[in-house]
């Protein structure tokens, strides 16, 4: 029961991490759609990478299957 508790409570934290992380990506699209078309596909980029570092980190998914 204890062990079942921790593994939760790790999750959580996981997860509260992924989302905070996210948070901050997002609030950079916002940025994002008020700069000019060329500059918003240079951050739409490093959006894109961003994300898929979160993922690879948290997730254990390989960084090349991710497209």
């Amino acid at each position: 029961m204890l062990l079942s508790v921790f593994s939760l409570a790790n999750r959580l934290s996981k997860a509260s991490q992924v989302l905070a992380e996210f948070d901050r990506v997002m609030n950079n699209i916002e940025k994002a759609g008020k700069a000019e078309e060329r500059e918003n596909w240079k951050l739409h980029v490093k959006f894109q990478r961003e994300l898929y570092e979160i993922l690879a980190r948290y997730f254990q998914v390989p960084f090349s299957n991710l497209s």
